[in-house]
């Protein structure tokens, strides 16, 4: 193991260590329990968001600029289990605390709208946005359908 002085040390500045950005989840997505969708590599999955709590009594996870933003839980979640999903401030799906679902799609042509979670799903891959998908994933692994529970149903 190679040693420095605090000068040499490569995240030395004139001699002072500076700060290293934690990933979201510490010990990647498997601590999580889920499982990474294929063709995400690990520097579009990294997410520097931070947990915070409203003034409403609600936690919501922001970056540094103050935008909603997390893909491996819901950016906003309610005291009464409702939870809103976002990814780079726009909504991928909203939960009420009773479980009812409304997903969004973000497409070039046809814009930010409510959609099934099958529009959803393709609109994130026809664009090649990594970040939405993943997030769908997790959210598919902490939300099993239920075998009375269609995926893709809005409410």
């Amino acid at each position: 193991m190679d040693t420095f002085t605090s000068a040499e040390h490569p995240r030395a500045n004139d001699g002072k260590f500076t700060t290293k950005p934690v990933d979201e989840a510490s010990g990647g997505l498997s601590a999580l329990g889920a499982s990474t969708p294929s063709g995400v590599d690990a520097l579009t999955r990294r997410q520097f968001s931070a947990p915070r709590q409203s003034v409403y009594g609600f936690t919501e996870w922001v970056t540094k600029d103050g935008t909603l933003h997390r893909t491996n839980g819901p950016a906003v979640e309610h005291e009464d289990g409702a939870e809103t999903w976002m990814v780079h401030g726009k909504t991928v799906v909203g939960r009420n605390a009773r479980g009812g679902e409304t997903w969004y799609m973000d497409h070039p042509q046809l814009g930010f709208r409510e959609a099934t979670r099958e529009d959803a799903v393709e609109a994130a891959r026809e664009v090649g946005n990594a970040n939405i998908l993943w997030a769908i994933e997790a959210y598919d692994d902490m939300h099993p359908a239920s075998d009375s529970d269609e995926k893709g149903q809005t409410s």
